[in-house]
């Protein structure tokens, strides 16, 4: 009897939760009114409780990490469900809105399949894929493992301290 108890008052918070989230990370926008009315097209900014980057650069897979057009560029990997990438979503979108000198792109690892994971993580020197991430990519689409120190970060607090060497210029072997 207290374990139903229990779980019907779990459920009821959890539920509540649910809610209380999906209602405070609504983001209006008001493009189709203000073209029919010449308004001036505003949207609101991305809700601190949202990691979808919404409006930011994204890539699709692993196997795009490597692929882009421009030679030197940053990748974040992330996940909705990562506690740590939640806590500094702030800092990196921020970074990310306002560093200019290389592009930055999100990969959410929740939403790819595994096509070229394996070769990501061979890249990397890495055994496993971990949230949150930046990887730092430098001369048409290369990673050099010896540079994993410097130009790969796993963690929260290494992918903030690699922001700042970043915005420092103090990343050896980049930029």
């Amino acid at each position: 009897m207290k374990r139903l108890f229990l779980v019907v008052i779990l459920m009821l918070c959890l539920s509540g939760c649910a809610l209380a989230i999906s209602a405070a990370t609504t983001v209006p926008s008001t493009t189709a009114s203000a073209a029919s009315t010449d308004l001036p097209v505003t949207t609101a900014e991305p809700t601190t409780t949202v990691l979808d980057f919404a409006g930011l650069n994204h890539i699709n897979g692993y196997d795009e990490i490597f692929d882009r057009s421009t030679s030197t560029y940053i990748v974040y990997l992330y996940s909705l469900s990562c506690h740590n990438c939640s806590t500094i979503k702030q800092q990196v979108h921020d970074f990310a809105t306002t560093y200019t000198a290389h592009p930055v792109y999100f990969l959410n690892v929740e939403t790819v399949d595994s096509d070229g994971r394996e070769d990501y993580l061979a890249a990397t020197g890495q055994d496993s894929v971990g949230v949150p991430c930046m990887v730092l990519v430098s001369g048409s689409g290369s990673f050099d493992p010896e540079e994993t120190g410097a130009h790969l970060a796993r963690g929260s607090s290494a992918v903030l301290e690699l922001i700042a060497a970043i915005q420092g210029n103090s990343v050896p072997s980049w930029n």
